[in-house]
């Protein structure tokens, strides 16, 4: 180096003129609008893979839940039949197999030839 030159020795080995330069901020962090672009591309994509399979799911779900009801009442219909040897009739209705058999009057002749039962009051034999 000259002496008197006006330069001054950077620690690094290189020149530098006396006054001072500005530093030069880093580069912001950040995506740029391609690459958030294709990102939501990619998602785009996906979500159209994806969506039919879980609308056929939800499909098969509520089928199943119907077929499972249907089955439940089903299995109603056949204990009233076995606790009162009769269907429901069409003015009882769903909701004999629902309410207690004393409120609707059903089956009143059965009741009144079991005593444990026309009390109102199950047995327990092991009570």
């Amino acid at each position: 180096m000259r002496k008197g030159s006006g330069e001054a020795a950077v620690g690094d080995g290189r020149a530098r003129s006396g006054t001072q330069e500005p530093a030069r901020e880093p580069a912001q962090a950040g995506f740029s609008l391609v690459e958030l672009l294709v990102v939501l591309a990619i998602i785009g994509m996906i979500a159209t893979m994806v969506a039919p399979q879980v609308l056929g799911y939800l499909g098969r779900a509520k089928g199943e839940t119907a077929r499972i009801q249907v089955k439940n009442i089903a299995q109603a219909i056949e204990l009233y039949y076995l606790d009162l040897g009769t269907y429901p009739g069409a003015q009882q209705g769903l909701a004999a197999l629902l309410a207690d058999l004393g409120e609707l009057g059903v089956g009143q002749e059965v009741l009144a030839g079991d005593p444990a039962l026309a009390g109102g009051h199950e047995t327990r034999p092991f009570s």
